[in-house]
């Protein structure tokens, strides 16, 4: 008789889920630092980064959309290998490239990989953690961002300055084949639940009220946070005289406080609920916002990075332990999927946004970013409430 494998633990499940967002986030952030050196590398213009990011968000949530149908068919485990070693190669293929056009086809790919395999993650977190320990579960997973943003981002960086602009592309092309090797190491064939087999119908699944409030939440927090989040560096030196060298220390403290911010919100989360969490979020974020963007209070710098970075923080584990509660095991794929497009969605719509609304002045100081600073207190005010009602359509549903 086969001997069975060993079944898969909550907490190898966490560190995997992780580990594939971390490359996801890192292969996303870590291409818009690199503008100057892409530039003189490829000989393209420097604006060009800016449509080689939108190319890459753009495909991520165009394939999402595309496979939210079918994602539920195929089990987590080769589904997910197939996302993260198309990630990996398409990131590694980005290193080859001897123009822009190479370049944005690498990562036109390497979006079109990302999306599916977030969903797919995601999907598999919630297989495997029940719903009172799914907040702490988030909070874990959620922490690759502020990883990415404390080492990810700078040793690419530092890399680039030591070697060339291909050696972040090939770091993080390789971690993703480690990642993609421990999956096919640590996920057992049957250990994965498996869906109907059949195609998912969106319609009925987004006709569910419960479905649309949290993706009103989701996109209604990456609006709130890119708003501001890439404008901070341009405005804290340009409207702030803060030094170049130190921009570099407040992402560090930012990322550390808000490493340690989400594992107290995954507690405060499963204790309190998702709302009440929220709440909380908004209130920080708008106070620190509303002080330092609007009253223009001389408030110290890392403080108000440190607030405003760990109020996002909280509020996207908040996000994704409420919206962990909606999709039904047959849909999760689909729901995630959905999920997964509007954030991206949001994210170019807020990057699109700020770039209307904002203005250079002849000494290279941003206008208007008061207004900026107000649109972003109201939009993440619609995150609470969208989760009061999204709780209140959940808990319907299932009476």
């Amino acid at each position: 008789m086969q001997k069975q494998a060993a079944p898969v633990t909550e907490k190898s499940i966490i560190w995997l889920v992780a580990a594939v967002q971390f490359i996801n986030i890192v292969d996303f952030m870590m291409v818009m630092p690199l503008g100057p050196d892409l530039a003189k590398g490829l000989g393209m213009q420097s604006s060009a980064i800016g449509y080689i990011t939108a190319a890459y968000t753009f495909a991520a949530a165009t394939v999402a959309i595309i496979s939210a149908a079918y994602i539920d068919r195929f089990r987590r485990k080769p589904a997910l290998l197939f996302a993260t070693a198309g990630l990996s190669a398409a990131t590694l293929a980005a290193a080859l490239a001897h123009n822009t056009e190479q370049l944005l086809i690498a990562r036109i790919l390497a979006g079109c990989f990302a999306g599916p395999a977030t969903s797919i993650a995601m999907s598999l977190l919630i297989d495997h953690i029940p719903v009172e320990r799914r907040g702490r579960a988030m909070g874990k997973v959620m922490g690759a961002f502020s990883v990415a943003a404390v080492m990810g981002v700078p040793l690419g960086m530092q890399l680039t300055i030591w070697f060339s602009w291909q050696a972040p592309f090939v770091l993080i092309g390789s971690a993703g084949l480690v990642v993609t090797a421990v999956v096919m190491w640590l996920l057992p064939r049957g250990e994965i639940p498996n869906s109907s087999g059949k195609n998912v119908s969106l319609g009925p699944l987004l006709r569910q009220p419960a479905v649309g409030f949290s993706y009103l939440m989701t996109g209604a927090g990456m609006l709130a946070g890119f708003l501001l989040i890439p404008n901070f560096s341009t405005y804290f030196q340009f409207n702030l005289d803060y030094p170049r060298e130190h921009i570099g220390t407040l992402y560090l403290v930012g990322g550390i406080a808000s490493f340690f911010v989400l594992r107290i919100a995954g507690a405060l989360v499963d204790r309190f609920g998702s709302t009440g969490v929220g709440w909380l979020a908004w209130f920080c974020s708008a106070s620190i916002v509303y002080l330092t963007f609007v009253l223009l209070l001389d408030i110290p710098l890392w403080l108000v990075f440190v607030v405003f970075m760990s109020a996002n923080a909280m509020r996207n584990v908040a996000i994704q332990a409420l919206a962990s509660q909606v999709p039904s095991a047959s849909t999760r794929g689909a729901y995630m999927s959905l999920q997964s497009a509007t954030r991206h969605i949001a994210t170019g719509c807020a990057a699109w946004g700020s770039s209307l609304i904002l203005v250079s002045g002849h000494d290279q100081k941003l206008q208007h970013f008061d207004s900026l600073a107000w649109m972003t207190i109201i939009i993440s005010l619609l995150v609470p409430i969208a989760m009061h009602l999204t709780q209140y359509k959940i808990i319907e549903r299932d009476a």
